[in-house]
């Protein structure tokens, strides 16, 4: 049974006069609200991410500052960014790898078939690329998951797929939002496309972060553990 943790267990700081938002006036609205919180955001986690080894905690990081500007928390990412990247460690780390060695597994096959050649290794590469898709997907949802359940690992992996699976069509719309951004960008005024490679992290986030907390709204059990 999937759980949410004790919301009060965070200390950000919620506005008392702040109205429930949902659906896309949520996503619209910080993005009107808050675009100088997500560019920090970006920035940080672009630099927390030069370690390699450190990137699902950035990711879980990143995931968490964007949670508390859709939750109208106040927010300094250069604050509460290395906060939440040491916070719950550990299971970010196991989870974040496993997809990670998979992603790196099913990109591999790709290359490989895709070398290869001839009729076996075409149908072997789509599936490789399927492979690749769903893990993908599923890691929009897993960090999301570290911050909402107490699951362990193996169970947010599998629970990530799950609710991948379930929400598929949708999934797959804000999975291309960002390889649509970036080739508009590069046709239109290639000039900027660096530029938006370093500050649309925070953005991009935001909109998966938003769509995974929509399907764990829908799909998860809510409530406190048990004492």
């Amino acid at each position: 049974m999937l759980r949410y943790q004790d919301a009060s267990q965070w200390r950000g700081g919620k506005r008392s006069d702040a109205q429930p938002l949902t659906g896309i006036r949520q996503l619209v609205h910080v993005m009107a609200t808050r675009p100088w919180q997500l560019i920090q955001a970006s920035l940080v986690f672009t630099l927390a991410c030069l370690p390699i080894i450190t990137i699902p905690l950035a990711c879980s990081a990143l995931c968490r500052i964007c949670d508390m500007l859709m939750q109208r928390r106040i927010c300094n990412p250069w604050h509460d960014f290395p906060r939440a990247m040491i916070q719950d460690w550990k299971r970010v780390m196991c989870a974040g790898w496993t997809l990670l060695a998979f992603q790196v597994v099913a990109f591999t096959g790709i290359v490989f078939c895709a070398r290869a050649g001839g009729p076996g290794g075409d149908i072997a590469m789509m599936g490789f690329i399927l492979i690749f898709v769903l893990f993908c997907m599923a890691a929009t949802y897993v960090f999301p998951l570290i911050w909402a359940t107490d699951l362990h690992y193996r169970n947010l992996v599998r629970d990530s797929l799950l609710l991948t699976m379930v929400r598929l069509p949708r999934n797959m719309l804000v999975l291309l939002a960002g390889p649509c951004l970036i080739v508009i960008t590069a046709l239109l005024v290639p000039d900027l496309l660096c530029i938006l490679l370093l500050l649309a992290w925070g953005p991009l986030a935001l909109v998966h972060v938003w769509n995974a907390s929509e399907g764990i709204r829908q799909y998860v059990i809510v409530g406190r553990t048990s004492a």
